[in-house]
């Protein structure tokens, strides 16, 4: 008898032991969209703070649940001005937390001068790992 329960206990709590986790590979695009659009913003307001400490979280039911109110807070760059755009890029691809030129170029998008951004970008590419062109 105390087998039977015994079985029956393990059987429970098997059955009741939480399978893997889902990977939501959606939800996880969605949150690199608005981490790559707010990152470079988020000392513009609140929402844009916020968006993109979620979004780098991969907090993919907040990217869900927000996406539409987060890319109206972080709204593009202008493709027709390659200065800014590389200071997105570089806030973006130089690691934050980065030593050395590496920090210092994640600084430099961050500080948004498209013309210091687009003449350091070259060096800053190659600091940071990534092909210039």
């Amino acid at each position: 008898m105390t087998r039977n329960l015994l079985r029956l206990l393990v059987f429970f709590l098997l059955g009741c032991a939480d399978a893997a986790p889902a990977v939501d590979a959606d939800g996880a695009a969605l949150c690199r969209e608005i981490a790559a659009r707010c990152h470079t913003q988020a000392g513009v307001s609140q929402t844009a703070f916020d968006c993109n400490r979620f979004a780098e979280g991969n907090n993919t039911a907040l990217c869900r649940a927000r996406h539409g109110l987060c890319l109206a807070a972080c709204p593009a760059t202008s493709s027709g001005d390659a200065g800014v755009d590389r200071c997105a890029q570089l806030a973006t691809r130089c690691a934050e937390d980065g030593a050395g030129e590496v920090g210092r170029c994640h600084q430099l998008g961050h500080a948004g001068d498209a013309a210091a951004c687009e003449n350091g970008w070259a060096g800053c590419a190659s600091a940071c790992g990534f092909d210039p062109r």
